[in-house]
């Protein structure tokens, strides 16, 4: 999502003119929560446009998760609870991007309208890297209730691995987990007893590479 050079973290977020997909940049936790609650009120009180209420209530849920997420690992600092940590940041800066993706479409890249927002323009982050392939050797085990664990082949360093699910064949994918360790790539909030399909996938600045699809996968019950 940019570089450190052209993003304060703690005030702004790359538009998607600028690639802001790249990365899911990972935000310091002392950042993150001022950040997001600043986004969330600029996008209330803003006078220019009304954003879809989906999008800001699901800003504001994946900031709820964060600061659960957080007091839980606070509360008992194991490697589980720092990776649902981990995993919550993550899905919590996708939310907020998907509403910056909403403010570029809908505002017609109007710098004054986009600040408004809470987000910055910045420069692009050009880069010459390209698709990762799919991940291979990947396994899977039951991890806490509504949970599972899969874990692959390293592809490289500064790589983020986002897994997908899917209830309907591959027709719908909603991401349910997004981590920075091959061996340890949690999905989360499934419902127990129904038959998911999974795609996992790496992500570096060339963007979502080639997924992996497991074959039909049932909840724990």
């Amino acid at each position: 999502m940019g570089t450190k050079s052209t993003v304060a973290v703690e005030e702004t977020v790359v538009l998607p003119s600028v690639q802001i997909m790249l990365g899911f940049k990972h935000y310091p936790e002392k950042t993150f929560e001022p950040f997001m609650d600043k986004v969330i009120k600029c996008t209330t009180d803003n006078p220019y446009k009304t954003v879809t209420p989906a999008l800001l209530a699901n800003c504001v849920l994946k900031r709820n998760q964060y600061v659960a997420a957080r007091t839980n690992r606070d509360a008992n600092p194991s490697p589980a609870n720092t990776q649902f940590l981990e995993s919550a940041n993550m899905l919590a800066a996708k939310a907020f991007e998907e509403l910056a993706n909403w403010v570029q479409a809908n505002c017609d890249d109007d710098p004054a309208i986009a600040l408004s927002f809470g987000f910055k323009i910045a420069k692009p982050n050009r880069t010459s890297a390209t698709l990762l392939p799919a991940p291979s050797n990947v396994k899977n085990k039951y991890g806490m209730p509504g949970t599972i664990v899969f874990k692959c082949n390293a592809l490289g360093p500064n790589v983020k691995y986002m897994v997908e699910c899917s209830l309907d064949n591959g027709i719908t994918w909603t991401v349910c987990g997004i981590s920075t360790k091959s061996f340890r790539i949690i999905a989360s909030g499934l419902v127990r007893g129904k038959e998911y399909i999974f795609r996992i996938s790496g992500v570096n600045n060339a963007g979502n590479g080639y997924p992996w699809t497991s074959a039909g996968i049932i909840a724990a019950v």
